[in-house]
């Protein structure tokens, strides 16, 4: 099924996406009748502030291809804040994803994803791992998976998002390199033809005496479908992480309203 979101009420709280995402969120959208699926989404938002127009938009790009026990998947977002002819602030990310499914119940991922966001003051962000995905669930309409993995994952941080109170007096930029665990919920049902929503919780953490750093992240949407190629959504992403980088906040939010159209 192709899918365009029309986003018609955006962000109720400050639009900050994850620094962990929801890789998890196309499974629910598949149909294992289709080979292939595409699905997209965009929003263009005007404020004007102090006689001066801030320009924002957000783009999203989703596919996903399978073949017997193969699928490929690869998402795409991008976020751009423009005022005064400047770019302000960015953000967006690339992500891929590989499964194979040898067996029922079993499948292998593979992952690579390049991320930026500038709103956090994270220049870059490159991951590359694997996972055992398990499924604890599978009937009628409900599904339950477990994600266990690793991953390496590379940082450059700046202070640009730090409050001058608390920057420290070496204001380089710097980056980080670990390798992580990576561990992961995913649920998602039917409630009834019009009804279903979706929950995933990510936990990533070092296997080292700092496991403590942790990141976490819960996401979760509900959708309502209102007529017959119409739906309405909301959805909520809470982020707690910590041992932040750079001087922030440890948790963090999004909420947001949408309006869907389906073919």
């Amino acid at each position: 099924m192709k899918t365009i979101k029309l986003f018609l009420l955006l962000l109720l709280a400050l639009p900050l996406k994850a620094q962990i995402l929801n890789a998890d969120a196309l499974a629910p959208k598949l149909d294992s009748s289709r080979a292939f699926h595409l699905f997209g989404q965009g929003n263009l938002s005007i404020t004007k502030r102090n006689y001066t127009p801030v320009y924002s938009f957000t783009g999203q790009a989703e596919w996903a291809y399978h073949s017997g026990q193969h699928q490929l998947m690869h998402s795409n977002y991008y976020r751009l804040l423009r005022s005064a002819g400047e770019n302000t602030l960015n953000s967006g990310y690339t992500h891929f994803r590989y499964r194979l499914a040898p067996e029922e119940g079993l499948q292998y991922e593979l992952f690579a994803q390049f991320q930026g966001d500038q709103i956090r003051g994270m220049q870059e962000r490159y991951l590359l791992g694997g996972n055992l995905r398990l499924k604890l669930r599978q009937k009628d309409k409900t599904n339950l998976f477990l994600g266990l993995g690793g991953m390496y994952e590379s940082e450059k941080w700046t202070y640009s998002a730090v409050e001058d109170s608390l920057l420290p007096a070496d204001i380089s930029d710097f980056y980080t390199q670990y390798a992580k665990l990576n561990f992961y919920l995913s649920y998602w049902e039917d409630f009834n033809p019009k009804l279903r929503t979706q929950l995933v919780l990510y936990l990533q953490t070092r296997p080292d005496s700092e496991w403590q750093k942790a990141r976490i992240f819960v996401s979760n949407e509900w959708s309502w479908k209102i007529a017959k190629h119409w739906a309405l959504a909301f959805g909520a992403q809470l982020n707690y992480e910590l041992a932040p980088p750079v001087p922030l906040a440890k948790f963090y939010y999004t909420t947001s309203w949408a309006l869907k159209y389906s073919w």
